[in-house]
């Protein structure tokens, strides 16, 4: 009998992935690299570390991370725009308490981002627990 549901956050509950995705490409053409989706899917849910690396090994000019940080968040955040749920996202979480089950969220994101939108979305009420990469000393894919 299922007892409980674990939620993932990012592109699950609302689509940032792929705007990241987006705002990544767009900064780093401009350091010669056309980021591939199949490239960023592998960094998906990891360290910013593993995006690094992958950019260091195929940028043709030099990066400079600050500015890459810092262009691709004002980016994203343009593009993001005013968050939405992902259909059947809130339909889901409320079927799920009205036959009592517990409702968690596991994200490799950093608590103050999840929070954040969850309180936003106005859907934070329904996870009796929230973990993130603040609650663990190693990310995806470490089963920590």
């Amino acid at each position: 009998m299922i007892k409980a549901l674990v939620f993932d956050f990012d592109g699950l509950i609302i689509d940032t992935e792929s705007v990241w995705y987006d705002s990544y490409r767009e900064v780093l053409l401009e350091y010669g690299m056309d980021l591939k989706i199949e490239d960023f899917s592998k960094v998906i849910g990891t360290t910013d570390e593993v995006l690094y690396q992958h950019i260091r090994q195929h940028a043709t000019s030099p990066i400079d991370r600050g500015v890459i940080e810092k262009t691709a968040h004002e980016i994203y955040h343009k593009k993001m725009g005013e968050p939405e749920l992902r259909e059947g996202v809130e339909n889901y979480l409320k079927s799920a308490q009205d036959r009592g089950l517990r409702i968690a969220l596991a994200s490799s994101s950093s608590r103050q981002w999840v929070e954040g939108y969850l309180r936003q979305l106005g859907i934070l009420k329904y996870f009796e627990t929230v973990k993130t990469r603040d609650d663990v000393s190693k990310v995806k894919p470490d089963p920590e």
